[in-house]
């Protein structure tokens, strides 16, 4: 990649997240709650420890938002189609079970 300073050495990347699919979401009826309540979505620092790639590397950070049994199905089949900006749900089920290992520390960024 070259700028405009001429150095060449620098690197561009593109990280995605979920705005990537709410508004599917929102068209198959699934409106996520903070967009209703017009809030960012709820996030969280968990303990796991990503991939790291070069000197990039640090905590899984999770969103959590809460849907009906019977919507689990399509934000599954929406939400798995973005692997590389956000992906589908590491977990589902009651929020004071997480999946093993636990990944929430309950702290909120």
């Amino acid at each position: 990649m070259r700028s405009d300073s001429g150095n060449e050495a620098g690197q561009g990347f593109l990280l995605g997240c979920s705005f990537s699919w709410e508004d599917e979401l929102e068209r198959a009826g699934c409106v996520p709650r903070h967009i209703e309540r017009k809030k960012n979505v709820p996030m969280f620092n968990t303990s796991w420890a990503n991939q790291a790639a070069g000197v990039f590397e640090g905590k899984l950070v999770v969103s959590m938002r809460p849907y009906r049994p019977d919507q689990l199905d399509t934000v599954r089949h929406i939400t798995s189609r973005y692997p590389l900006s956000h992906g589908g749900p590491i977990h589902a089920g009651d929020p004071q079970v997480p999946a093993s290992p636990s990944p929430c520390g309950g702290v909120c960024v």
